[in-house]
């Protein structure tokens, strides 16, 4: 079953989700889904983990971030620290509802966010993320040539895939300190990655597994791009990522 929802974050905007509620047997654990960029709730890989994991008795939460789907806010506002916050804020509604554990998949931005938070906060039980970018820096520099940043940062804003996208987005992922983040991330996390990915090079996917130092796993499927476009390659890493929540969100006895 599902059910459309929404709740506030700490700038008092507006966030809109799906929960999925476990089908039959609730086993009392849930997971969080954080979109990238560019994407939304509504994302094909989203809708399939919030069924398939709500199948195996999770309460699962797909939202999306503020400026993007059905949330308030514009895209050009968006930054890392801000779905920091808008991910806080899911986590504690989910939580409000009397779950034992919480999980959380990151796809892309969705993955990095989803990083930075467990970095800093307590709570996060199993951590999975696909395709995540590990140094904004190095992407960031490799798409916008020396002339490209001046601009953006002299006129406070640059046209990014048809859409405006501020200065602050720029000066933070410049200055994200990830690996900081990924130094104080306590909950085994799962790397899944393509090695055709021409987006977030599967180099900053290995970097990230090696930052880990807790139970952590990697996952890198040849000839996959950054979306797992290929059906193929998208349930393996479906599949991969829903094993590794049932595994780890259980029951201290269990």
């Amino acid at each position: 079953m599902e059910q459309r929802v929404t709740f506030g974050n700490g700038r008092g905007e507006r966030l809109a989700g799906v929960l999925h509620l476990p089908r039959e047997t609730a086993n009392g654990f849930g997971v969080i889904l954080c979109h990238g960029m560019e994407s939304s709730k509504e994302s094909l890989k989203h809708i399939r983990l919030g069924d398939s994991l709500s199948r195996a008795g999770f309460a699962v939460l797909r939202f999306d971030f503020t400026g993007a789907g059905e949330s308030s806010g514009d895209f050009e506002s968006i930054t890392c620290t801000r779905q920091v916050d808008d991910l806080e804020a899911a986590h504690a509604w989910l939580k409000e509802r009397g779950l034992a554990q919480v999980g959380v998949i990151g796809s892309s931005m969705g993955g990095t966010t989803a990083l930075m938070y467990a970095g800093a906060a307590e709570g996060v039980a199993a951590l999975v993320t696909l395709a995540a970018p590990f140094d904004p820096r190095e992407i960031l520099e490799r798409d916008f040539p020396p002339k490209a940043m001046a601009l953006w940062r002299a006129q406070g804003f640059i046209e990014f895939n048809g859409r405006r996208l501020n200065r602050d987005f720029m000066e933070e992922a410049a200055t994200l300190d990830v690996a900081e983040a990924v130094a104080h991330v306590t909950c085994p996390v799962l790397v899944i990655h393509g090695d055709a990915d021409a987006t977030v090079p599967v180099a900053q996917g290995r970097a990230l597994y090696g930052a880990l130092a807790g139970e952590k796993a990697m996952c890198i499927l040849p000839g996959a791009d950054h979306r797992f476009t290929r059906q193929q390659d998208r349930e393996v890493a479906l599949n991969r990522a829903e094993d590794w929540m049932v595994r780890h969100l259980r029951s201290p006895e269990a």
